[in-house]
C-alpha cells in the first residue's frame, strides 16, 4: 500500500481478489462457516489487482468449470456418499493418529456424523416447494448400531479388531496382532524396527462400507508429528527416509491452542496452504481425510518460486534450469542454496542428482525443444513444465549414473542417459555387504513410501492433486479425498506422464537407451516390448476423486489426452487401482474418470465406482466418459512438425504400442459417465493393439488382451456410439460376465467427424480420407443417425490397418466363421462376448427444426427422437423407445450388418436376439432387481420432462447464426454442436430417497444358471463365489438365492515337506485332509514365512508355496487352513537352519559349464540328428544332509525338453554329503536345426541352501 500525504485519505493500494471463495466467513453464534454462495464445481481463483483513487477497474475473473456436467442450470451430479454411509473424521491410536507401538493396542474411530451437502434435487430459485428449492440436504455418515471393524493387511484377509465398543460416532477397539507385516519395512540405520499395515475396512449393519478410511500401522519407529501451525514440507525436508509423518488435526482447549493429547482438546480440520515436494520415500499419513488438508492455491504470489528453485536444485540444476558445475553455481547471488536449510539426508552432487528426470525428459534452460508436444505448452521455468505444482509432486531416485554426466548429449542427442546407466533396484540400498549405509536416500525401493488418509484440493497450476513424477516405485495412494482440482493430465492423480521414450525391444541390445527395462529378456522372443519400469507397484486404493478437471497432455495433434479423475500413464506397471470412488471428474479430451494411458504391464482395475464422469470437447470429437484404455500415439516429431497420428501418408506412420499386456478390468460400477463428443460412454477401449501384432502378426499369444469381467456399465451416454462399451484396435478382448443395461447413444456428436480439426484427432471418424485417393468414403455419414448403444465394434484405424503385413491370425474367439487367417479381427475389433446381459440400451438421434415458437423464435429447435417424456425421476418409458444393444459402426440399424461384421454373443441375454440366435442366447427380460433409464435432469416431479437439446451459442459470433449440422472450424465459428442436458445425476430419487439402480438379478430371473462355464470369472462383481445353485448365472452378478448349507468343517492330516531351511524362496507343500473345497488361506503364524500360489488340487488335497524369510525363528509352526466352514485343525510344520548344498556335478551328454553365473548344460546333438537325453550327477556338496523335495522344468520354450523317469534322486530320504544322485532330461531333436537355440531350466529343489538348484539347458 502507498500512503501519500493526500488530504481526501485515498491511497493506491494492491488487493487480492478471489473469486468463488469458499471461506470460511463469520457465521451465527461467532461460528465460522462456508460462504453458502460457494460453488464447488467451478474453480476458485484469486488475482492481484491495482485499485487506484478515482479510477474504475475492469477485471477479466472468469472462472471456470471443474467438474462434470457443471453449467447446464441446476442439478449437479450427486457426488457425495449415499446417506448412512459409514464415513471417517478421525482415526487414534497411541496418541494422535493411527499408529499403535503394538498389537493389542487401542484405536479410537470417530465417525464424520451430519454433512452438509448439495442437493440434487435443488432445481434453482424459482423452485418453491421441497426439496427443490433447497440447495442443501444434511446426510448422516455414522457407524450406526452395529457392524464389523477389520483391518485387511497384504492377504486380503480381515483381521477383526477385538473387545470393540461400538456407538454411532465412535468405534474403539483393540488392534488385532496377527495382521501381515508392511510390504516394504524402513531400514534400521534410519530407526527402522518391524511394523504391520492394514486397511481400516467399516461394514455398517445397513451393509454399507467405508470407501476412505485410513492405512493403521501397528508398531515400528514411533511417528513424527505436524501440527496445525506446522509446515509438511519442513517435516518432509527433516525426515529420514520411510518415517511416519502424522498430520495433526487443529486442536484448541477454552484458553487457546492445546496439545491434541489433552483431554480438554476440541478437535477440527487442520488446513496447511502448501505445495509439496516429497523427494524421498515417506509415509505421509493424516488422522482421516476430512481432519488433515492440503490446500494447493498458488497464493500469495511468489509461492511457486520457492517451490521451482526446490525442484531445479533436486534434478540437479541450477536456477537457470542448465545443470549446475563449478563454473554455474545453483544461484550466482548466494540469495539461496541448494541443498535449502534444514534439508536432512541430501546426497546429490554433480553427476549424482538427488532425484533423477525420465529418458529424454528435458529441461527449460538447457533445451526446450527435447520436450516434443509438451514443449508448446511450457510456460514456466521448471523440469516440471504443464504439469508443476501438484498439491503433492512425488520426486524419486530412480537410476545409477556411475559416476558419469548425466547431462551429457548421447549419441549426439540432448535428454538421453549415458551408456551404462543402470536402474535402482532393491540391491542398491546399502553401500556394500559390509557397509548398510543408504547411498540414495531418494530410492523409493529402500523404504516404505505413503500419501494417506489426506485431503488435496484446491490445485491448479498443472500437476493436479497428486503427481508421481518417475521412479516412484511401490507407492501406496490411499484413503485421500481428492476434489476441486484442475491439471494438465489430471486435477485427481497422476501417476507418471504423457510423454515418453522409444521402445525397449528384446534382443535390440545396444540401440535399446540406457538404462533400459527392468525385465530379463529370458524367454520372450526377438522384438517383444518389455515395460518401462517407471513407477512400479504403485498402489491407489480406497481414494475418493471427485470434482476434478483435466485441461488435457497434448499426446496428440489435436485431440487432448488424460482424465478428469485418475491418469496411469506410460511405464506405471504394476499399478493397482481398487476400491475407488470416482465422481463428477471432467475432461475436454479423452477420459473423463479414469485413464490407462499408453504401454502399460498388467494394470489392475477392480472394485471401483466410477459415477457421472464426463469428457467433452464442442469442438472435436473426445471418447471415454468413465473409464478409457488407450494406447499412446507414435512418438513425437520435434516441435516444429505436426503429428501425423491418425491419418495422412498412413504407411509411414508406426502405430501405437497398445496397451501392454495383462490388463484387468473387473467387478467395477461405471454408471451415469457420459462422452458427450464421441464414444464409450462407460468404456472406451482404444488403441489396445498396435505394435505387436505387426511384430506378431501370425502368433496372437504374444497379442494383449484385456479382461473384461463382472462390471455393471450402466446408464450411460455418448455423443456417437457405444455408450456403454465402445472398441477399436481392440482385437483380443474379452467381455464376460457384464451387465450392460440402459445406456443411452444420442448421434449428437457426428459433426465433430467432419471438422477441420478431425483429421488430427485421437481416433478416427466414420469419415477419415482415403490417403491414396484424397477423398472420404461414400456415403460419409455425419449427420445424426441411429448408432449402437450397448456396445459398438470400430473398424480398426487407418494407421494401425496400413501397418498389417499380408497375412495375420485372428486369436481363438476373435475371428466370425472358420477362418483365423486374414479373419475378422484384421478389419474390425472383434471382442469374445460370453455371458453377458445386454438390455434396453437406447438409441436416439437429433433432428432441427424450424424456428421456435414465443421466447424460442430467434432459433432453430433441436430435437432428441425419440422423445420419451418421463413423469418420475428415472422412469423407463418403452412405448416408442428404440434399442440397439450391439453393432458396428456403419451399420443402419440392429438387423443391418452392412458394415461386413456381424458381432457373436454367447450364453447372453439380449433386448433382441434378431441375427443372434444358435448360440444359448435368450431376450427374455433379465428381471434385474430395479431398472432405471436416462432422461431429465430437472426431476420431473418438478416439471422435468426429457432430454434437453439445446444448441450451442457461438457468443462471440453476432448475430448468433441459425444451428444446423453442417460442421464449422471451431465453436467460435458457427453453431455446430449440441448442448445435452440429462439425469439423473445421483444414485438416489431426489423425492423420495429410494436407490436408483440395483442391477442385481431377482428370484426367477432366466439368467439364472443359464451361463457357460467357460472362461466364467470364478466370483462375482460383490466377491461373491460362482457358480450358486446350479450354474453359473448371466451379468455381473451371481444370484444367492436362499442361504447355503453351512459348508463342512475342514480338518488336516499331513503336510509334505514336514521341514524347511531357512532363506529358502520357494518350498513347494502339500496338505492333506478332509472338507478343503473352497480353501481361502493357508495359515503359519510366528512371522517370517509368506504363503502364496494357494490352489486346490480337490477336496482332500491343497498345493501352496512357501517362502521363508533367512531371519525366520527356527522351531515348529502350527499351520492351518481357512475354508467357508472354517479353520482347520493344525499340523506341524518345523523352520530349520540350512542344510546340504546342491551342485550338479557331471552330464552323460553335453557340455557342462556356467555361464554368467548360472550351471548351464549345453546338449550335443548327434548326426544324423535324433532325440537325446543326459543323465545328470546331483552332488551334495555341503557338510550337512540334503533334503530333495521336487524336480521340475522351470523353464521350457519350444517344448522340446522332457524329464525322463530314470531319475535316482528320493524325495523321502535327504542325500548324505558328498553323495550324489541323478536326474534324466531328454530333448526331442527336430529334424531341422532351428534358427535359434532351444532354451530350458531344470529346477531341482531341495531344502539347503541353494533351495532353487537351477541348470540352464540349451540345445539346438
Amino acid at each position: 500500500e502507498v500512503n501519500p500525504p493526500n488530504p481526501t485519505g485515498y491511497a493506491p493500494t494492491m488487493m487480492v481478489t478471489c473469486m468463488n471463495d469458499p471461506g470460511p466467513i463469520p457465521g451465527p453464534t461467532g461460528t465460522m462457516i462456508t460462504d453458502p454462495l460457494f460453488n464447488p464445481s467451478y474453480s476458485q481463483f484469486c488475482y492481484e489487482i491495482p485499485f487506484m483513487p478515482g479510477q474504475t477497474q475492469y477485471m477479466d475473473t472468469p472462472v471456470t468449470p471443474t467438474s462434470a456436467f457443471a453449467g447446464a442450470g441446476y442439478n449437479n451430479p450427486d457426488c457425495a456418499y449415499p446417506d448412512l454411509t459409514p464415513a471417517i473424521k478421525e482415526v487414534d491410536g497411541d496418541g494422535i493418529g493411527p499408529w499403535v507401538s503394538a498389537g493389542g493396542h487401542r484405536i479410537t474411530i470417530t465417525a464424520l456424523g451430519d454433512q452438509v451437502v448439495n442437493n440434487y434435487g435443488y432445481s434453482g430459485p424459482s423452485a418453491t416447494t421441497t426439496p427443490f428449492n433447497q440447495k442443501t440436504v444434511t446426510r448422516h455418515y455414522g457407524f450406526g448400531s452395529g457392524g464389523t471393524v477389520a483391518l485387511v493387511g497384504s492377504d486380503g484377509v480381515s483381521h477383526p479388531l477385538t473387545s470393540v465398543s461400538w456407538s454411532d460416532l465412535q468405534i474403539t477397539g483393540n488392534v488385532p496382532s496377527d495382521v501381515p507385516a508392511c510390504g516394504i519395512q524402513q531400514q534400521a540405520q534410519y530407526g527402522g524396527t518391524a511394523a504391520r499395515c492394514g486397511e481400516l475396512v467399516i461394514i455398517a449393519a445397513n451393509g454399507k462400507h467405508s470407501i476412505d478410511a485410513v492405512t493403521v500401522t501397528i508398531g515400528g519407529k514411533a511417528p513424527t508429528h505436524v501440527p496445525a501451525s506446522g509446515t509438511i514440507q519442513s517435516a518432509i525436508d527433516a525426515a529420514a527416509p520411510g518415517d511416519l509423518i502424522i498430520v495433526d488435526p487443529t486442536c484448541v482447549s477454552p484458553t487457546g491452542p492445546t496439545a491434541c493429547t489433552a483431554t480438554s482438546a476440541t478437535k477440527t480440520a487442520a488446513t496447511h496452504n502448501e505445495l509439496l515436494l516429497m523427494w524421498k520415500p515417506v509415509r505421509l499419513q493424516g488422522v482421516g481425510a476430512a481432519s488433515s488438508i492440503i490446500n494447493a492455491n498458488t497464493h500469495p504470489a511468489g509461492k511457486l518460486d520457492a517451490w521451482r528453485q526446490r525442484v531445479v536444485c533436486l534434478f540437479g540444476l541450477a536456477l537457470n534450469g542448465t545443470p549446475t558445475s563449478a563454473t554455474n553455481p545453483f544461484d550466482p547471488t548466494g540469495a539461496s542454496s541448494c541443498p535449502g536449510s534444514g534439508w536432512k539426508y541430501f546426497t546429490g552432487s554433480t553427476n549424482k542428482p538427488q532425484i533423477d528426470r525420465l529418458p529424454l525428459e528435458a529441461t527449460v534452460g538447457w533445451d526446450a525443444t527435447l520436450n516434443g508436444n509438451l514443449a508448446e505448452m511450457l510456460q514456466e521455468p521448471s523440469l516440471m513444465g504443464a504439469l508443476e505444482g501438484a498439491g503433492i509432486t512425488v520426486l524419486s531416485k530412480g537410476v545409477d549414473f556411475h559416476g558419469q554426466n548425466p547431462f551429457a548429449l548421447v549419441g549426439g542427442e540432448g535428454g538421453g542417459f549415458p551408456t551404462g546407466t543402470t536402474l535402482l533396484t532393491a540391491s542398491n540400498c546399502t553401500t556394500s555387504s559390509t557397509n548398510p549405509a543408504n547411498p540414495f536416500p531418494s530410492s523409493f525401493w529402500c523404504n516404505p513410501s505413503r500419501i494417506d488418509g489426506l485431503a488435496i484440493t484446491d490445485s491448479s497450476q498443472g500437476g493436479g492433486a497428486i503427481f508421481v513424477h518417475g521412479w516412484g516405485h511401490n507407492l501406496e495412494i490411499a484413503n485421500n479425498g481428492i476434489y476441486s482440482n484442475t491439471g494438465t493430465l489430471s486435477g485427481g492423480i497422476n501417476v507418471g506422464q504423457g510423454e515418453f521414450p522409444p521402445a525397449y525391444l528384446v534382443g535390440a541390445g545396444a540401440l535399446n537407451p540406457a538404462p533400459g527395462s527392468c525385465q530379463s529378456e529370458t524367454g520372450l522372443p526377438a522384438n517383444a516390448q518389455l515395460p518401462y519400469c517407471f513407477d512400479l507397484n504403485v498402489n491407489v486404493h480406497h481414494n475418493a476423486v471427485k470434482l476434478n478437471s483435466s485441461t488435457g497432455d497434448e499426446l496428440f495433434s489435436a485431440t487432448p489426452a488424460g482424465a478428469g479423475g485418475v491418469s496411469f500413464c506410460t511405464g506405471s506397471d504394476y499399478y493397482k487401482f481398487n476400491n475407488n470412488w470416482v465422481c463428477g471428474n471432467l475432461s475436454t479430451g479423452d477420459g473423463g474418470g479414469v485413464v490407462h494411458l499408453g504401454f502399460i504391464y498388467n494394470g489392475d482395475i477392480e472394485n471401483n465406482v466410477i459415477l457421472f464422469n464426463q469428457s467433452t470437447n464442442p469442438t472435436i470429437a473426445t471418447n471415454g466418459g468413465g473409464l478409457l484404455v488407450m494406447g499412446a500415439p507414435d512418438v513425437d516429431p520435434p516441435c516444429s512438425t505436426n503429428d501425423q497420428d491418425c491419418v495422412g501418408a498412413t504407411n509411414l506412420i508406426g502405430p501405437s504400442d497398445g496397451t501392454g499386456p495383462g490388463l484387468r478390468i473387473n467387478a467395477n460400477l461405471m454408471m451415469g459417465n457420459a462422452a458427450e463428443s464421441g464414444s464409450g460412454g462407460g468404456l472406451r477401449l482404444q488403441n489396445i493393439n498396435g505394435a505387436e501384432v505387426v511384430t506378431f502378426p501370425t502368433d496372437p499369444s504374444r497379442w494383449y488382451s484385456v479382461q473384461v469381467t463382472n462390471n455393471i456399465i450402466a446408464n450411460n451416454v455418448a455423443g456417437w456410439d457405444g455408450a456403454g462399451v465402445s472398441l477399436q484396435d481392440a482385437l483380443a478382448v474379452n467381455i464376460i460376465n457384464n451387465t450392460i443395461v440402459s445406456n443411452d447413444t444420442t448421434a449428437s456428436s457426428g459433426v465433430l467427424f467432419n471438422t477441420l480439426g478431425a483429421p488430427l484427432a485421437s481416433s478416427q471418424g466414420p469419415c477419415v480420407t482415403n490417403p491414396n485417393t484424397g477423398l472420404p468414403p461414400s456415403p460419409c455419414v455425419t449427420t445424426s443417425t441411429h448408432q449402437p448403444a450397448g456396445l459398438v465394434s470400430i473398424q480398426n484405424s487407418a494407421v494401425f490397418t496400413a501397418n498389417l503385413p499380408a497375412t495375420i491370425t485372428c486369436p481363438a474367439g476373435h475371428y466370425s466363421g472358420t477362418t483365423a487367417s486374414n479373419g475378422s479381427c484384421r478389419r474390425f475389433s472383434y471382442p469374445l462376448l460370453a455371458n453377458d446381459v445386454f438390455w434396453q440400451n437406447r438409441s436416439f438421434n437429433i433432428t432441427v427444426g424450424p424456428l421456435g415458437p414465443g421466447t424460442l423464435n430467434q432459433q432453430h429447435v433441436v430435437t432428441l427422437v425419440p422423445t420419451l417424456n418421463q413423469t418420475a425421476t428415472g422412469q423407463c418409458v418403452s412405448s416408442g423407445a428404440s434399442y440397439w444393444d450391439i453393432g458396428v459402426r456403419g451399420d443402419t440399424g440392429p438387423g443391418n450388418h452392412s458394415s461386413g461384421l456381424t458381432l457373436a454373443p454367447s450364453y447372453s441375454v439380449l433386448t433382441s436376439i434378431a441375427g443372434y440366435g444358435g448360440a444359448n442366447n435368450t431376450a427374455s427380460n433379465p428381471t434385474v432387481v430395479s431398472q432405471y433409464c436416462n432422461g431429465s435432469r430437472i426431476p420431473p416431479e418438478n416439471g422435468g420432462m426429457g432430454y434437453q437439446v439445446p444448441p450451442g451459442i457461438a457468443d462471440a459470433t453476432v448475430p448468433n447464426p441459425l444451428f444446423n449440422l453442417t460442421p464449422a472450424a471451431t465453436v467460435d465459428e458457427g453453431n455446430n454442436w449440441v448442448n445435452i442436458a440429462w439425469g439423473p445425476l445421483a444414485l438416489t430419487n431426489p423425492v423420495t430417497g429410494a436407490t436408483l439402480g440395483n442391477y442385481a438379478l431377482a428370484a426367477g430371473s432366466p439368467a439364472i444358471d443359464h451361463a457357460t462355464a467357460t472362461g466364467a470369472p470364478s466370483a462375482d462383481f460383490f466377491g461373491n463365489t460362482r457358480p450358486q445353485g446350479g450354474g453359473f448365472d448371466i451379468g455381473a452378478v451371481e444370484f444367492q438365492g436362499a442361504a447355503p448349507a453351512p459348508a463342512p468343517a475342514p480338518a488336516l492330516t499331513s503336510i509334505s515337506p514336514a521341514s524347511g531351511a531357512r532363506g529358502t524362496l520357494l518350498l513347494p507343500v502339500t496338505l492333506t485332509g478332509t472338507n478343503l473345497t473352497g480353501a481361502t488361506a493357508v495359515t503359519v503364524p510366528g512371522g517370517g514365512i509368506t504363503v502364496s500360489g494357494l490352489t486346490l488340487v480337490n477336496a482332500t488335497t491343497i498345493r501352496a508355496n512357501f517362502s521363508i524369510a533367512a531371519t525366520a525363528l527356527l522351531g515348529n509352526r502350527a499351520v492351518s487352513v481357512t475354508t467357508p466352514g472354517g479353520t482347520s485343525n493344525t499340523v506341524t510344520f518345523a523352520v530349520v537352519a540350512g542344510s546340504g548344498t546342491l551342485s550338479f556335478t557331471s552330464a552323460t551328454n553335453g557340455t557342462l559349464g556356467t555361464v554368467l553365473g548360472i550351471r548351464t548344460l549345453t546338449f550335443t546333438i548327434p548326426a544324423p540328428r535324433a532325440a537325446v537325453t543326459s543323465v545328470i550327477t546331483v552332488t551334495n556338496t555341503g557338510a550337512a544332509p540334503l533334503q530333495i523335495t521336487e524336480e521340475v522344468l522351470a523353464l521350457n520354450i519350444g517344448g522340446l525338453y522332457s524329464l525322463a523317469p530314470a531319475t535316482t534322486c528320493s524325495f523321502a530320504t535327504p542325500l548324505a554329503p558328498l553323495a550324489t544322485c541323478t536326474v534324466s532330461v531328454r530333448y526331442a531333436t527336430p529334424a531341422a536345426q532351428p534358427p535359434l537355440p532351444d532354451v530350458g531350466a531344470l529346477g531341482v529343489i531341495n531344502l539347503g541352501t541353494t533351495p532353487n538348484g537351477v541348470l540352464a539347458l540349451i540345445a539346438r
